[in-house]
């Protein structure tokens, strides 16, 4: 089977099709290639403190009456050292 063309597949199905074929990491890096062209000027974040900005935000919905769409187990789960020692020798 011939792999498609990421470039000229739209971000949305691109997502679409890394979400369904996880093992296939030029798709992967062709998607976040893509997402970071789309936004040069994003500062990078922890884990960490990805966590802690998204309960933020949630608090402020819920003080605002918003009800957020994200559910609450995404935000308890917990990155181990290992995890992120790994990524950052990978690259």
């Amino acid at each position: 089977m011939s792999k498609p063309d990421y470039k000229t597949m739209s971000e949305v199905n691109l997502r679409a099709y890394v979400v369904q074929n996880p093992d296939d990491q030029e798709a992967f890096y062709a998607y976040v290639d893509r997402v970071n062209d789309d936004y040069p000027n994003r500062t990078p974040m922890s884990p960490e403190n990805a966590v802690t900005e998204l309960q933020r935000r949630m608090a402020q919905e819920n003080e605002a009456g918003a009800v957020s769409t994200i559910p609450v187990s995404i935000f308890e789960q917990t990155v181990s050292e290992e995890t992120i020692s790994e990524r950052n020798t990978s690259q």
